[in-house]
């Protein structure tokens, strides 16, 4: 698993992703959004329709400045090697495919 910190303004909206993945169809990435102290758990993810099998995506409007973070792992805990790889994508704003935009 894999953590990323970001820093985020108060009422934009972000999309976060995992795609382009390596070692398929093994690779089924999950995205976890913590709030600013690390622990609270503000959203998560493990399947997104318009990617590709085994992508995550979350779209998420940030309540507050500060720096948050994400979490990218495996669906399942087992699986893991140097094949697995992805692309993690941070955007403030909305990717026209989603689904709130």
């Amino acid at each position: 698993m894999d953590f990323v910190k970001f820093l985020a303004s108060s009422g934009e909206l972000y999309t976060l992703r995992a795609f382009s993945l390596g070692g398929r169809p093994v690779n089924d990435t999950t995205l976890t959004l913590y709030g600013t102290d690390g622990t609270t758990q503000l959203a998560f993810n493990d399947e997104h329709p318009a990617e590709e099998p085994g992508a995550s995506c979350l779209e998420w409007q940030s309540p507050a400045n500060g720096v948050y973070f994400v979490k990218v792992a495996q669906f399942d805990p087992s699986a893991g090697s140097c094949a697995l790889t992805y692309n993690l994508e941070v955007v403030r704003g909305c990717l026209l495919y989603t689904s709130r935009c």
